[in-house]
């Protein structure tokens, strides 16, 4: 798992997380999404093993339309055999995915900021616009950079991809903003890399 689809992964670990947390899915439900998307034998992921053990003790509870193929007297069966179990951990998983929030939150904010950082340093839209009053925030950028990275297999992929994203927006580069976009795409390919968010303990 490169740098990318690591970000990538722990942006839907928060948003089943917060689906759990604000009762929009079910504890079970969101178990089963977050053990689907995390690597067990990562000793970073140990703090979801209460998780990862709710998941495969209630793997025999039907979800979700599949429910529709099963007698109500089971469903009810199997239903109130695990109620018990699930109403004592839920305090607990509730906890974890509070701290898969705060936590992964925290990493994903800090690999958007690595990239307005580059952003930032290079400054390519003084080359289309240089009486700017304000200093550009690169909001919109970004949006685009994290959404086109996902298919950028090397270096020349990655500057390819932000002069298209410039042209796209603000129309065809002057010359002596060609050399900055191709820095940017070298540097953003770094940061996919090499960056290691740091842990937030």
């Amino acid at each position: 798992m490169n740098k990318l689809e690591e970000i990538n992964n722990k942006n839907k670990l928060v948003e089943i997380a917060s689906s759990v947390v604000n009762k929009k899915m079910t504890v079970i439900e969101g178990c089963r999404k977050i053990s689907g998307l995390i690597d067990i034998h990562d000793p970073k992921n140990n703090f979801l093993i209460p998780i990862i053990d709710l998941e495969s003790e209630t793997d025999e509870i039907p979800l979700g339309d599949i429910r529709k193929n099963f007698s109500k007297s089971y469903l009810d069966e199997i239903d109130n055999k695990f109620k018990q179990y699930i109403n004592n951990s839920t305090s607990v998983i509730l906890k974890i995915c509070k701290q898969i929030i705060e936590e992964y939150s925290h990493d994903i904010k800090q690999f958007k900021n690595s990239i307005r950082d580059i952003l930032l340093k290079n400054d390519p839209i003084k080359f289309y616009f240089r009486d700017l009053e304000k200093k550009h925030k690169y909001e919109t950028e970004i949006k685009m950079i994290l959404v086109e990275l996902d298919g950028c297999k090397s270096e020349e992929q990655v500057a390819n991809m932000i002069r298209y994203i410039f042209i796209d927006m603000y129309g065809e580069i002057p010359n002596n903003g060609k050399e900055t976009l191709n820095k940017i795409g070298k540097e953003i390919w770094s940061l996919l890399t090499t960056y290691d968010a740091p842990h937030v303990p």
